[in-house]
């Protein structure tokens, strides 16, 4: 198991953002975490991530709890994370964002740089700056920064959000090489055709799991004709 989260709660004052919440990622799991705005789903990713702390519960990414100092950075080392909004340095070249991840992440091999923007659909772009690509490549940058280790566990938020077809097309053949490859992904999204790119799926509202499955399962038992239709029984009809 690469990452179970047990019993998680957090709260900002007086609202309870997480309640109880548990969940499971396995080697090699694609797993779409679909909700409404203000489910908590960015708040979840935060916490696994490290950004933000828990009130209580437990959070353990292979056998590791991410609370004990000592496993933070073995732990970082091992998963990347595309936050929601561009976080790459502006005023860096592609490269030199690159270059400067490499010395992060205490990578050993030069040829990771290369590797990584041939991989991410960046060849021609490495002298531009970041502040002057255009909104898709911004986010093929993000995803290059957060893949460039080979993670065990790759986790995005809405991460095609501000992308156009075909760039959402390149970001999902990138995402399929990486788990093909044995990275596990754990991905927030609003689009609901993305949902049937991942083998499974976990519906968040009011900061608990109300539902999770095989995406396969959810059209071969018959009950629904469309992801829409579960996206309205499951988040809309709540």
């Amino acid at each position: 198991m690469v990452l179970t989260v047990e019993n998680l709660n957090k709260s900002y004052k007086s609202n309870k953002v997480l309640k109880n919440l548990s969940l499971e990622i396995d080697d090699k799991d694609l797993t779409a975490l679909v909700g409404i705005n203000g489910a908590g789903k960015s708040t979840l990713i935060e916490i696994i991530c490290g950004i933000r702390k828990k009130h209580n519960g437990m959070i353990s990414f292979k056998g590791m709890d991410i609370s004990d100092k000592k496993n933070s950075i073995p732990i970082k080392r091992q998963i990347g994370y595309m936050p929601q909004f561009f976080s790459m340095f502006n005023d860096l070249t592609v490269k030199e964002n690159l270059q400067y991840l490499y010395s992060v992440y205490e990578l050993n091999d030069s040829s990771v740089i290369q590797n990584t923007v041939e991989k991410c659909s960046l060849k021609g772009k490495e002298n531009i700056l970041a502040n002057n690509l255009s909104g898709g490549y911004r986010q093929l940058l993000s995803l290059a920064g957060a893949v460039m280790h080979n993670p065990s566990l790759l986790i995005l938020d809405e991460p095609t959000s501000a992308m156009d077809p075909l760039f959402r097309k390149q970001f999902w053949d990138i995402i399929y090489g990486c788990n093909n490859k044995g990275t596990a992904v754990l991905l927030t999204t609003h689009y609901a055709e993305e949902i049937f790119n991942c083998t499974k799926v976990m519906f968040l509202y009011g900061g608990e799991i109300i539902h999770k499955n095989n995406v396969s399962d959810i059209y071969e038992n018959g009950k629904f004709k469309s992801i829409y239709e579960v996206l309205d029984y499951y988040i809309l009809k709540v």
